[in-house]
Order: structure tokens, then sequence, then C-alpha cells
């Protein structure tokens, strides 16, 4: 139920803004220009600025997106996915992507109408871990 692509790889340059206007190959991004300072590790409610959570990629981290037309009962799926294995993981609500459901690592994009555990848990498990600047997942830790 996911459909999954590899986009080329749009290099790794930081800026110091959250408002720096950057054009991504793909949606949500994958790789490219991002803040400086990667996103806390963790679950959240708000929508993530991309320019923020694409460093987070960059040290290996897989990005769960779900848009504002996902059913609740899969909400609960996503959190509970998060919770059974949280370092290197983040999750959070994206504008733009309706009643579909995002993973992204390092030029690494899943897209889904659904919830499907071994997909997620096969993607989470080939990525995590595999950006360009590595870090161990287990000092990725949720808060950090």
């Amino acid at each position: 139920g996911c459909a999954f692509k590899t986009y080329p790889d749009q290099g790794q340059q930081h800026v110091a803004s959250y408002d720096a206007k950057v054009k991504y190959n793909s949606f949500p991004p994958t790789s490219g220009t991002h803040h400086q300072t990667p996103v806390i590790w963790g679950a959240y409610e708000d929508v993530v600025p991309a320019v923020a959570e694409v460093h987070n990629l960059e040290h290996g981290g897989v990005i769960i997106h779900y848009g504002d037309a996902v059913s609740e009962e899969i909400r609960e799926q996503l959190q509970a996915f998060y919770r059974d294995s949280p370092n290197a993981m983040l999750l959070a609500p994206l504008a733009g992507l309706g009643d579909r459901v995002s993973l992204t690592a390092w030029t690494r994009l899943a897209t889904c109408k659904t919830f499907d555990e071994s997909a997620f848990a096969a993607f989470r498990s080939a990525y995590r871990g595999n950006g360009p600047e590595r870090f161990r997942i287990g000092d990725l830790m949720p808060g950090t």
C-alpha cells in the first residue's frame, strides 16, 4: 500500500534561519539545504518546519508525517509504532499530505494510504542510521 522512490541527493548545506526559502526535489523533502540545528527527536502535534527536520535525516533519522485527513485510528497506530522504537525518529503532522502518511530518510520516500506495520518496520530497519552524517541510533533518543 505504499509508493517508494529514491531521490537525487541535494546536498547538506546549512542555513541559520528557519525562514530560509529552500526548494526541494521531493515532498516531504529527503535531502538538501537545511537549518544548522536538528529538531529535538520526538513526536510532535504541530507541523515542524521542513528546513529544520532535514537535518535529522542527515543524521540518519526517519521521519513519519501524516496529513490532516488521516483517521484517528491510523494516527494512534503511528503513535504506537513510534513509541515501539523512538530513537532517531520524528513523528509529526504535515500540511499538504491530506489522507496520506509518509516515511522519509536521506534521499528515500515512501508515501502510503494506510498504516502497514511490516512495510513501516522494513523502511525503518533499512534506512534508520544511514544518513550521510552517521550517529549511533542509541544516541538519538527522544528529547535530545
